[in-house]
């Protein structure tokens, strides 16, 4: 078997109570790629294209009595800044178009062989569940 090399993905931030989370698979909604293609259009300049984020967002997202908001939505710049992309009046969007998983892998304090999964579960914008995935470290399929 041969070792496959990926970039890391940057990941984005999920904030529930006081902690924060790093999750990655949130598709954002139309409205929200039309605000990113016509900020894109407007600038006029060959943005970066960054292995490290293929989706081409940055975005942070908040869990308030069990509904997913959007709370900042950035895409990349020139050089390694970011610029936002305004969401509008009260500036938190509900994520209604959401349903599916959120995952925030990370090593288990316990040690440096256990993965840990933070999975949180979502239909329509709407937490239905969270669990805890536990792997030994060399199998850890993601």
């Amino acid at each position: 078997m041969t070792n496959a090399r990926a970039t890391i993905q940057t990941a984005d931030v999920l904030q529930v109570g006081d902690k924060t989370h790093m999750v990655h698979g949130l598709p954002l909604s139309e409205d929200l790629r039309t605000k990113i293609e016509e900020t894109r259009k407007e600038m006029g300049e060959r943005l970066p294209v960054w292995s490290s984020n293929w989706d081409g967002f940055y975005v942070t997202l908040e869990l308030r009595n069990s509904r997913l908001y959007l709370t900042s939505l950035e895409i990349d710049w020139i050089g390694d800044t970011r610029k936002p992309i305004g969401l509008g009046e009260g500036n938190d969007v509900f994520c209604a178009w959401f349903s599916g998983e959120l995952v925030a892998v990370k090593l288990s304090e316990h040690g440096r062989n256990n993965l840990r999964r933070d999975v949180f579960l979502f239909k329509d914008g709407v937490l239905i569940r969270t669990k805890v995935e536990k792997k030994p470290f060399w199998k850890r399929s993601l």
